[in-house]
């Protein structure tokens, strides 16, 4: 009986609550409008669990009252939703609580459903970016920071390491921010960022020729496992108007007498003891990340290629650091579905399968067709190439890429072999690089690197050699 009468009270309580006309104002974070969403996405398996409720919700809605606190605590960033949602609801999904600093409502999928349009969506009230501005970014999750007085754009990287986030946190950082945290991680470790070999300090001592060091430490500590993810971080979420920034600081391209003097080998001319500059290394940043991971991130950079130019105009520096100016023709091949010929060559469906077709019944495509003469300008697509492309002097170097099958399975996969004249574009040559260790593996490549779009005049097609074709 008593059983009874308590579920009998909260049905009467839930009614009472339903016909209640009070709302209340929540707001939910995430790419899209709220829905339910299971919490094994999130890696919560067998669902959310709380303290406040009876048992594990396996899908469903978070809402709060304060999306600052949740960006801030929870590194859940995104857009920011308004609903006017029931008290009858917050009161059957638990209340809302405070869990790891934040306000929070979670309702199951199965009140959300039940209250259906009872939970009125009031529409969008910011964007993600908007969100990451109201946050006061020098606060990186950890409350012993957050009663101290902080000057604009003071920033720490011993807070930083105290938070639960650190992305979000870096992602919060204004760009300033992020340079003066970089800046204290190059203090902090000046020979593995810098460059610059570690000095002790020593106090006299009566009796000693050296004295004793001042501190106990002989040597740079090494990088530590999460300050190493920090700086990974940091490097990830310098924008381009910091390097733009940074390289306009620098009134000319000063390399000092050798170029990269301690990566060349010892009987590269070259070769040396002396110490990169900065604007040296940064160089070195974007020719090494293009040609080992195909990485422009510093390549694509407007500033940067201004410093190349300017290099490749100096003596001392342009049998390294060069602007390719030859007349000779250019290659670039590449692994293409047919239906992106055109695109690629500017050559239209017809003109390309007669220059692939043969009156052979048995083979009715060649493996390699004539060279075929088109005039097409072909842009740089993606924006991961910030305007970059490929290109080779070696016709064989190229001819690689293009013969190479890529994927065994597609009938529809074919290579292509093109052809450009540089004139009239403007290209990096990377040939001069070749002599340093690390980069010597590709220069049978003999790579060019386009700025901008190129003219194509012409192409040739590869068919893999294998019994089944497109058709």
């Amino acid at each position: 009986m008593k059983l009874l009468r308590e579920y009998i009270r909260s049905l009467l309580t839930e009614k009472e609550l339903r016909g209640q006309k009070d709302k209340r104002i929540m707001y939910h974070i995430g790419k899209r409008p709220a829905s339910p969403k299971p919490a094994e996405r999130w890696g919560e398996k067998g669902g959310w669990t709380r303290s406040w409720m009876k048992g594990p919700v396996p899908s469903g809605v978070f809402l709060t009252p304060n999306p600052v606190d949740v960006v801030q605590h929870h590194g859940v960033s995104g857009n920011v939703y308004t609903y006017k949602v029931p008290e009858w609801v917050i009161d059957k999904a638990g209340g809302k609580q405070r869990y790891d600093h934040a306000g929070e409502l979670l309702i199951s999928q199965e009140i959300w459903e039940e209250a259906g349009d009872e939970i009125e969506f009031l529409g969008k009230k910011m964007g993600q970016k908007e969100l990451w501005d109201s946050v006061d970014s020098s606060w990186f999750g950890d409350r012993r920071y957050s009663n101290r007085k902080k000057k604009p754009g003071e920033v720490s990287i011993s807070s930083l390491a105290q938070t639960k986030h650190p992305e979000q946190a870096i992602k919060l950082m204004t760009d300033q921010e992020r340079g003066k945290a970089w800046e204290q991680f190059q203090e902090k470790y000046p020979g593995s960022l810098k460059g610059e070999p570690f000095e002790i300090e020593w106090e006299k001592v009566p009796g000693e020729r050296k004295g004793q060091p001042k501190s106990w430490r002989i040597g740079e500590p090494r990088i530590s496992k999460y300050d190493k993810n920090l700086i990974d971080l940091l490097q990830k979420h310098m924008k381009e108007s910091v390097i733009r920034e940074y390289v306009r600081t620098l009134l000319e391209v000063d390399l000092g007498d050798k170029v990269f003097a301690k990566k060349a080998p010892k009987d590269h001319p070259h070769h040396g003891d002396e110490e990169d500059t900065d604007i040296e290394g940064m160089l070195w940043s974007a020719f090494s990340n293009w040609i080992r991971r195909n990485n422009s991130e510093y390549l694509g950079n407007e500033d940067v290629q201004s410093a190349i130019r300017q290099a490749a105009d100096d003596p001392r520096y342009n049998d390294i650091i060069r602007m390719h100016a030859g007349s000779d023709k250019l290659y670039r091949g590449l692994r293409i579905a047919d239906w992106d010929v055109e695109k690629v060559t500017g050559l239209n469906d017809e003109q390309f399968w007669q220059a692939m077709q043969t009156t052979s019944k048995n083979r009715p495509f060649k493996p390699m067709s004539d060279f075929v003469e088109t005039s097409h300008e072909l842009q740089p697509w993606g924006p991961v190439k910030s305007g970059l492309t490929s290109w080779s002097t070696s016709k064989p170097g190229a001819e690689k890429f293009a013969s190479q099958q890529q994927d065994t399975k597609s009938t529809r996969e074919l290579g292509v072999l093109l052809v450009a004249e540089p004139a009239g574009g403007e290209f990096i040559d990377m040939r001069g690089l070749y002599g340093y260790d690390s980069l010597s593996r590709v220069s049978n490549e003999a790579e060019v690197v386009s700025i901008g779009p190129v003219r194509i005049t012409g192409a040739y097609f590869y068919q893999p050699d294998r019994k089944r074709w497109w058709h």
